[in-house]
């Protein structure tokens, strides 16, 4: 946009700082949402994903072009348009590829395979216990993917890594809501990929304080139109509440 426009140095800073009284909440929507999570993710050493700042992006026209000082020939306007037009549908058209190779090459934290992962947890448990499925748990960002499509809505269970001490909840995501009571009362599904040893072995030895148990492992593969995804594979223990 600034290439098509060629705004002066005073009219960005008055676009982008202004202060103004009728545009000053423009300028606040975007710049608190925008700066605010840093400090504190910066503090608390949290991880910023980038929908963080999604908020912000759908001001971003409003403030490029907020100041009166910016104006907009025709021609500009029009070869704008052009370029937004050609950008969407070359996005568009590129999609089909994206989802091929998201389909080959998955995503982080298998998160490609939380619905599948959550049908065969539902499916176990269902052989495990005919009842209502409250816990469920397994490396921290895996247990939240599955358990958003289990329909029985269950909270989340952080299972630590075996290098961390007893009761195998991460201390960066600790569960305080799934104690040893509620577990017992309730019962927990958990699940773990097969090539993460250290998953397994945290399910092992959570497994083995636990008698009452059920324990299979499942292969998923994704599939999109006549495309076949990577098999991944997972282990899957139920326990079931105690009577």
């Amino acid at each position: 946009m600034a290439l098509l426009v060629h705004p002066s140095g005073k009219a960005v800073r008055d676009s982008w700082f202004y202060r103004d009284p009728n545009r000053r909440p423009a300028t606040i929507l975007f710049w608190v949402p925008l700066l605010l999570p840093i400090p504190v993710a910066l503090a608390t050493w949290t991880n910023l994903l980038s929908l963080w700042n999604a908020p912000s992006y759908s001001l971003l026209p409003v403030m490029m072009l907020a100041s009166p000082l910016i104006s907009m020939p025709g021609v500009a306007l029009l070869r704008l348009a052009t370029t937004v037009t050609i950008l969407t549908f070359t996005v568009l058209l590129a999609s089909p590829l994206v989802a091929l190779a998201v389909l080959k090459n998955g995503v982080e934290n298998d998160a490609a395979y939380a619905k599948l992962a959550a049908v065969a947890v539902e499916r176990q448990w269902q052989e495990t216990c005919n009842c209502r499925l409250r816990l469920v748990g397994g490396p921290f960002k895996l247990a939240n993917s599955v358990s958003f499509y289990i329909k029985d809505r269950p909270s989340t269970f952080s299972l630590a890594l075996p290098s961390r001490s007893p009761p195998y909840l991460d201390p960066r995501f600790a569960s305080p809501w799934a104690d040893a009571g509620r577990i017992a009362s309730q019962g927990i599904a958990l699940i773990c990929p097969t090539d993460k040893t250290d998953c397994v072995e945290a399910m092992d030895n959570f497994l083995a304080i636990n008698q009452a148990r059920q324990r299979a492992e499942v292969a998923l593969t994704r599939h999109w139109l006549d495309f076949a995804g990577e098999t991944r594979r997972f282990v899957i223990a139920t326990i079931p509440p105690a009577r």
